[in-house]
């Protein structure tokens, strides 16, 4: 248990803002407490964006110089960031040495990322560590199955 004095006295130093409108000290620490978490977690994202912005435009002007015009042809038929509904190359008809499309290998290959993916999003508000480890590991072990299960079946 905490000391009293020791929240009345963080209270008392907070509570010129926000945490003065509201009347039990333990609620206001608790409001302070979690607002400087939330807006820490939207400082690093906003941070995190600026980096990665910046990293694609080095990465882009970087391979631009390297390979000419070939890539920038390419930079501007493929978006950025945000994927495109409808195609913006050219139709051509598919050669007959082409290989068909392995569907089932790309849906395995993101069985693990798409675990992750659950276990950030939906049981990290859990604030339970171990079942998001359990969801990683389980995802892991079943990519693995299926991507076993994949080459089996693609070498028959």
């Amino acid at each position: 248990m905490s000391n009293p004095g020791a929240i009345l006295i963080r209270v008392h130093v907070l509570g010129h803002g926000v945490a003065s409108l509201l009347n039990s000290p333990a609620t206001k620490t608790e409001v302070c407490s979690s607002w400087r978490e939330s807006s820490g977690a939207l400082v690093m994202m906003t941070l995190q964006t600026v980096f990665f912005l910046r990293l694609i435009l080095a990465e882009e002007t970087f391979l631009s110089q390297q390979l000419g015009e070939p890539n920038r042809e390419y930079l501007r038929t493929v978006p950025r960031l945000i994927p495109r509904l409808r195609r913006n190359l050219p139709h051509t008809s598919p050669q007959p040495t082409c290989r068909k499309p392995q569907w089932l290998h790309a849906l395995t290959t993101e069985i693990n990322p798409l675990g992750i993916l659950v276990a950030l999003a939906f049981f990290s508000w859990s604030n339970n560590n171990w079942l998001m480890i359990k969801v990683v590991i389980i995802s892991f072990g079943l990519s693995i199955v299926m991507k076993a299960l994949a080459s089996r079946e693609s070498a028959k």
